[in-house]
Formats: C-alpha cells, structure tokens, sequence
C-alpha cells in the first residue's frame, strides 16, 4: 500500500477510532466535525484517495458504508481472546447419535438453537403420549432439522456460532 500523507493518516486514525467506540463508520459529516473540515468536499477527497491507496472501501451514495481493509489496532474488544476451532468429525458424529437433543449444535456454540432443538424433542415425546400423530409430525420436524444440519456438516457448510466454517483442516 502507498504511504499516506499526514492530513489522510489522521483521517484514517480518526475513522478507526470511531469504529472501535461505536461499532459503525462515521458520517462524512461526522468525519468533517472531528477533523476540523468545514468542506463536505475536502473530505471526499481524501476517502477517494484512502479508498485509491486500499486502505479503505467505501459505496458511494450511501451513509456509513465505511470499511477498513487495515487492522483496527484501536479495537480492543475482541483482543487476547482465544476461540477454540471445533473439529469437523466430533460435530458429525455429535450430530449422527445426539442430533435429536442438539448436541451438536451446543458443541458448535449455537446454544439458542442448540437448546430449542432439545426442547422440541421433549415436546414431541411428551406430545406423543397424547396424541401419536401430533408427535410423529414433532419428531419429522425434528429429523428434517437434524438431517439439514448433518448434511450441511458432510459437506463441511455448517457454521460455528462466530460464522466460520467447520472444517477438518483447521489444525496449522
């Protein structure tokens, strides 16, 4: 990437800072108001330029479509924080003997899920006894969601609860 000039490393600064405390792009207003512009122009100017050098992108005609393609060394949320990758097998095999309770999914991170999963099996147990069709058509429901997410795990599509896929060539 090009280096930057004075004027565009303190805007680019500023909209990492801003990022980091609100979690979404300033206006070019807003941009203007922290910067000490008073031209609306001025500050388009210098996004093109960021946008030219890579460090940014940005849609034009729309608010906040900011984003940084630089790390955000002001983001402090997600610092020193360690996920653990879940392995691909575990969550196949998870899904194949305990899918009808969600385990599975639990083991993925997705808990909402994960646990409306258990308490529809319950249901339809609990259902069953009452009426055996309504619970047959319970545990279909169930079995659809189950085989969905086995197939989508086969096929190594089904996602963790941080959105990333869970794959068996994770270990580096």
């Amino acid at each position: 990437m090009e280096k930057l000039t004075k004027k565009q490393d303190e805007i680019l600064t500023v909209i990492k800072k801003f990022i980091a405390d609100k979690g979404y792009a300033p206006t070019i207003r807003e941009l203007c108001a922290l910067c000490g512009l008073s031209s609306t122009a001025t500050m388009f100017v210098h996004l093109k330029n960021l946008t030219n050098k890579g460090y940014i992108n940005q849609t034009e005609n729309k608010f906040r479509t900011i984003e940084l393609n630089v790390l955000n060394e002001y983001d402090k949320k997600n610092e020193n924080v360690k996920v653990p990758e879940k392995n691909w097998l575990t969550t196949l095999l998870l899904c194949w003997f305990l899918g009808f309770l969600g385990i599975h999914r639990l083991y993925a991170g997705r808990v909402g899920s994960g646990l409306l999963i258990a308490y529809w099996t319950i249901v339809a147990t609990l259902v069953t006894g009452l009426n055996i069709y309504l619970g047959l058509a319970c545990f279909v429901g169930v079995g659809a969601v189950v085989i969905d997410d086995f197939v989508l795990i086969a096929m190594k599509k089904f996602k963790d609860c941080y959105g990333r896929d869970i794959a068996d060539d994770r270990i580096k």
